[in-house]
């Protein structure tokens, strides 16, 4: 086996690590888990209410998971001026397309997220300003 040094050349090598280095340790795969990541938050929704929010912290990615008996349509949402919760959007062609957003019916979804900015909390509506409850309970929580 060829060391990778000599199937990339040293120069190539030395810029490859420069680059991770620049990147630093915030960005860079299993680095996400070390110390600073925001505290856990779990809830549960038993009726048409959004879940307690999250603030994770910036740079990093953190980690939902819905799980539990209920049937309800769920969306992602952040707080981005202080007071107004709306759900994560992107546009193109004229069309915008709500992201994360779960049409759940008794089973566990698991989805991982970035935040870039600073102090931006998220939760989970079903039904409180988006989305609907028909159903039982969702289990939410919020990881880094």
């Amino acid at each position: 086996m060829k060391r990778l040094s000599s199937i990339l050349g040293a120069a190539a090598l030395a810029l490859a690590l420069a680059l991770v280095s620049a990147a630093g340790a915030q960005s860079i795969g299993p680095n996400w888990l070390k110390a600073g990541a925001a505290a856990a938050v779990s809830s549960a929704i038993t009726s048409a209410s959004a879940s307690s929010s999250f603030t994770p912290s910036a740079g990093r990615a953190f980690h939902i998971q819905l799980s539990g008996t209920a049937g309800a349509t769920c969306y992602l949402e952040r707080e981005l001026d202080g007071s107004t919760w709306a759900p994560i959007t992107v546009t193109s062609g004229g069309t915008t397309t709500i992201l994360y957003n779960w049409a759940y019916a008794n089973a566990t979804v698991s989805e991982d997220v970035l935040e870039s900015q600073y102090g931006v909390p998220y939760r989970v509506d079903c039904g409180s300003t988006l989305g609907s409850f028909a159903s039982g309970t969702l289990n939410v929580r919020f990881s880094q």
